[in-house]
């Protein structure tokens, strides 16, 4: 979807992404419902993954009702409560095992620590989009206040993972994704209040996404290399 909206603004044709949303946001919700079946072993905030995606559809979902009408914006605001309501007791529950340490975050899959911030960031979007402005800017300023506590525990260890390059996995993803939706649900506030230091906040956070981006395809080639020298 986030794939769809981006070949949209290239090529200045929303068929891509009502493609990408009719692919996607099915597979969204097979995912959250999968994944609301059950939840193994100790609290990880790899938990909240699947529930997240149908938030990435009803951002996309509300970009589609501009030009395809009201079945999207319903389905949109339907997405929106179905990604909080049950995301949000899994991710309180995760912080709360963090900071009372019972819950670990081993350094390999320390980008996960960033996962919850995906909600923040793709929520405010998609508030922006669908609902009006009183809601959408009370909304988007509170998630992004509690997003500020949230981004600096996640900044401190996935950049001490980074530092003492630990050994690689999958999880070092985690920490490009939400950096991304932290920068369009900032951008997006910004344009809905006309603040311009938001959009700057928004730039910031673009280039945190790319500084990620670095550090996990260097360590993800670095363990390629690893795993040549040892055959």
């Amino acid at each position: 979807m986030a794939l769809g909206s981006a070949a949209s603004s290239l090529f200045n044709d929303s068929l891509w992404q009502l493609a990408s949303w009719w692919i996607g946001a099915p597979l969204a919700i097979c995912v959250s419902v999968r994944q609301l079946r059950g939840f193994e072993g100790e609290p990880t905030f790899q938990w909240g993954l699947a529930l997240v995606a149908p938030m990435v559809a009803a951002t996309s979902g509300a970009q589609l009702s501009i030009d395809y009408g009201t079945f999207y914006q319903v389905c949109a605001q339907v997405f929106f409560w179905m990604a909080l309501i049950t995301v949000l007791p899994i991710f309180v529950r995760c912080y709360v095992a963090l900071l009372s340490g019972t819950m670990r975050i081993p350094d390999s899959i320390a980008g996960t620590a960033w996962i919850p911030l995906g909600l923040v960031g793709q929520s405010t979007a998609a508030a922006q989009l669908l609902f009006n402005r009183t809601f959408a800017v009370a909304y988007g300023a509170v998630v992004l206040i509690v997003g500020v506590f949230l981004a600096a525990i996640a900044l401190r260890r996935f950049t001490r993972a980074v530092i003492r390059w630990a050994g690689y996995s999958p999880g070092w993803w985690g920490a490009t994704f939400p950096v991304g939706t932290l920068s369009l649900g900032t951008h997006s506030l910004g344009d809905t209040i006309g603040a311009q230091w938001l959009h700057a906040v928004s730039a910031g956070l673009l280039f945190l996404l790319a500084v990620h981006w670095c550090a996990c395809v260097a360590r993800f080639v670095w363990w390629t290399r690893e795993l040549a020298v040892q055959v």
